[in-house]
Order: C-alpha cells, then sequence, then structure tokens
C-alpha cells in the first residue's frame, strides 16, 4: 500500500474494517491489497477518497492518482440505481454498515455490477471520519422485478 504504512493505526482500523467485511484474517499489507476496495474521508460538505487498493484502481481503471481526493460519485452514472444510492447515502449518514449492488462505471465509461459493502472508521465521539468501501465485481445482477414500479 503506496500511502499506508504497516502498524499505522489508520492500517489496522482499514485491516479490521476489511476482515469483518470478509471474515478472512489480514495480518499484512500483501494480505489487504487482495481485495478490492477504497478508503474515503467523510467532511461535512464532502467525500475524498484518500486511499484505494491497487485491485480496485485495476477493476475499475484508474490509476490512485486520478481518483485521489475526488469524490466516489466518479464511478456512478445514468444506469446506477438512484434509489439505491439515496440509501445508502442515508446508512452513511446515519453511521449504519451497508451492502449495495449497483451498477458503476469504469473509467473507459463501460458499466460494470458491482456488490459495495460498506463500514466505517469512527472518531472518540463515534462519528464517522472513514468510509471502507469494499467491492465485489465478480457478481451477476439477477432481476427479481415483476415489472411492477413501486
Amino acid at each position: 500500500m503506496d500511502n499506508i504504512k504497516t502498524g499505522n493505526l489508520f492500517t489496522r482500523e482499514v485491516m479490521g474494517r476489511i476482515c469483518r467485511m470478509t471474515n478472512k484474517k489480514i495480518v499484512t499489507n500483501e494480505d489487504l491489497e487482495q481485495f478490492s476496495f477504497y478508503v474515503v474521508k467523510k467532511y461535512p460538505k464532502k467525500y475524498s477518497i484518500v486511499y484505494a487498493s491497487n485491485k480496485f484502481c485495476e477493476n475499475i481503471g484508474y490509476n490512485f492518482h486520478e481518483i485521489k481526493d475526488r469524490n466516489p460519485g466518479i464511478f456512478t452514472g445514468p444506469l446506477t440505481d438512484k434509489k439505491n444510492l439515496e440509501k445508502n447515502n442515508k446508512s452513511v449518514t446515519n453511521g449504519k454498515p451497508y451492502v449495495s449492488v449497483l451498477i458503476s462505471y469504469k473509467k473507459d465509461g463501460s458499466i460494470i455490477n458491482t456488490e459495495i459493502n460498506c463500514d466505517y472508521i469512527k472518531n472518540d465521539e463515534n462519528i464517522v471520519e472513514y468510509i471502507v468501501s469494499l467491492y465485489n465485481f465478480d457478481i451477476a445482477i439477477i432481476d427479481n422485478s415483476d415489472g411492477d414500479s413501486d
């Protein structure tokens, strides 16, 4: 991990969240890099990507320096389910972990089905400071709708 040092409290927090989301033991940065994820710093009025794993960057087609300090909304587009995004944003506001399935956009504009598992790193006042978003790009989206709209 280019910008996260082993032993750093932040790195241990990220490792802990990925362990919890995957039920896998993560001890080293190499263990962590097998997962496709990014970390967002939550500011009062914006979200900013502060880290992305090499695997995430490979899957989405960007290099880290292209997405650093950007809002993760760059991975959404016209086919991304807006209602699902609203539910995700509400979960972030309430500090509740969530799993969501969305259509995401790669750098080249192509779409990819993603399952996003999010957890948080909170400060001493229990306020969300960082969002850890673990991506699974190897999913199929099954349409269970019956054709009726909500």
